[in-house]
């Protein structure tokens, strides 16, 4: 056997993982990417999520609307990747946040002009 053929097929042997020595001593070839052995790892990039006091997932189809209400973004999220994960398409379900409103009521008289009676 030649010093080539050697080398090849002794990168066969067992698994190839980094910095490990074969039966015979010989070190294996890397298959792994060196960049993979960092700790760092990169994080895609992504969007916050909303800050809400409220969500909702609208859903429609053949025409029928179904609103859904939820206090977590993360439930709303949830349930939408359920929905499109069953096949729903994604042009038949709209997400809204949503933030509660301080309401301001005022009463004001009302009055009724009745004609010649007392009440």
């Amino acid at each position: 056997m030649s010093k080539g053929s050697e080398t090849r097929d002794r990168g066969r042997e067992g698994d190839a993982t980094n910095g490990e020595r074969g039966s015979d001593g010989g070190s294996r070839p890397q298959f792994r990417p060196s960049f993979l052995d960092t700790e760092e790892r990169p994080v895609p990039e992504t969007q916050p999520r909303p800050q809400a006091d409220v969500f909702f997932v609208e859903v429609t189809s053949n025409g029928t609307s179904e609103t859904h209400r939820f206090d977590q973004a993360e439930e709303a999220q949830s349930f939408l990747e359920d929905l499109l994960n069953q096949g729903t398409p994604e042009n038949e379900v709209a997400a809204f946040s949503g933030h509660r409103l301080a309401m301001k009521v005022s009463f004001r008289p009302v009055v009724h002009l009745n004609a010649g009676e007392e009440e």
